[in-house]
């Protein structure tokens, strides 16, 4: 039988807290997004794995302010729960969760209803798997188990709402989780995910959009290199960041680029090519034919696996002539491929 909202609202057995929304700065799936993107952007060495280093630059670069070294170390090591030295997968999952809900208008019995894909009453460890999935983590069945088998309190294989309710909403209440599962009020009306107002989508959006690339940087398509070279370059000649990047071409904060948006960014960079062309390298960077394109997805792009297959793609479909008659030749070449993922001014190679 599909779940009643009557029945969701009073719960099983299992005493549960309340199911209130949270701040609603931010809908739950944009907040689940952009959380798996800013992990991918400083897992530098993409081992799925944050060590501390990568943790305090993560974490400087959500919020405002200068972070004490003291903190930045009780921070880690209360989301590092099982003490190895680092913020695994399924540990930086279950934070997302709860951070995503705290700061959406979502209730557990939204999405739980969004997770329980065959109306069962309950949710499986399959249908959980696909929920995080489609949230834009790139993980792996065995993690996603592991999360599972933490909420699964009667450890009944199935997660039932009163018991996904209580085990998302568990330790909320605390001083130390809200340290660690919020960002400080101030930053929520002037970070990246305040609420869509004009004045904050003139803070958030224009200004970051003029800081991250010149005006003068222009990509060309006949320069005989492929738009994701061509990308990876000027990134590293301007030591600017991908996520900044990708940040600015979400036009509309949900997390990801659809294809107006490709089509608007692209355009802003000077690249003049057929519609039809544009629309195809935007299906080649969508790797999982989604409709929209994911930070990971951008950054595998620019990775030299990922230049290498488009400078491949490139080379059997011959030169291309721009609409404006510009003459083939290289750009930006002999640059190292480097882009400066933590703003530090040190290069790093993109995995």
């Amino acid at each position: 039988m599909p779940l009643q909202a009557s029945q969701a609202e009073v719960g099983s057995t299992v005493k549960s807290p309340a199911d209130v929304a949270g701040s609603g700065e931010v809908d739950f799936v944009t907040g689940m997004r952009y959380n798996a993107a800013d992990r991918d952007a400083f897992d530098a060495n993409d081992d799925k794995k944050l060590d501390f280093v990568e943790f305090c630059a993560f974490l400087r670069d959500r919020e405002q302010g200068n972070i004490p070294d003291v903190e930045l170390r009780s921070r880690f090591d209360a989301l590092d729960e099982n003490g190895n030295g680092f913020i695994d997968m399924d540990e930086y999952l279950q934070w997302s969760l709860k951070d995503a809900l705290s700061r959406s208008s979502s209730r557990v019995v939204d999405l739980f209803r969004a997770w329980d894909e065959d109306q069962s009453g309950s949710v499986d460890k399959r249908e959980f798997y696909k929920a995080v999935k489609a949230l834009g983590f790139d993980i792996r069945r065995e993690d996603t188990d592991a999360v599972f088998d933490s909420l699964d309190e009667d450890r009944s294989g199935k997660l039932e709402y009163a018991e996904l309710n209580k085990m998302l909403r568990k330790g909320v209440g605390s001083e130390r989780t809200k340290r660690n599962l919020k960002r400080a009020p101030t930053q929520w009306e002037t970070g990246r995910y305040a609420k869509l107002t004009a004045k904050n989508m003139n803070a958030n959006y224009v200004s970051a959009r003029l800081a991250t690339l010149p005006a003068t940087v222009k990509l060309t398509a006949s320069s005989g290199m492929s738009v994701q070279e061509q990308l990876r370059d000027v990134l590293k000649m301007h030591g600017a960041k991908l996520m900044d990047l990708f940040r600015e071409w979400d036009d509309d904060g949900n997390g990801a680029v659809d294809k107006h948006e490709f089509r608007k960014a692209v355009a802003a960079l000077g690249y003049d090519a057929p519609k039809s062309e544009i629309d195809a390298l935007f299906n080649r960077l969508d790797e999982d034919g989604s409709g929209w394109i994911e930070y990971l997805e951008l950054k595998y792009a620019l990775s030299d696996k990922g230049i290498k297959q488009a400078n491949t793609d490139l080379a059997k479909s011959g030169p291309k002539s721009s609409s404006s008659g510009e003459a083939p030749g290289p750009l930006f070449l002999g640059l190292a491929c480097i882009i400066d993922i933590r703003g530090s001014g040190i290069g790093r190679e993109v995995k």
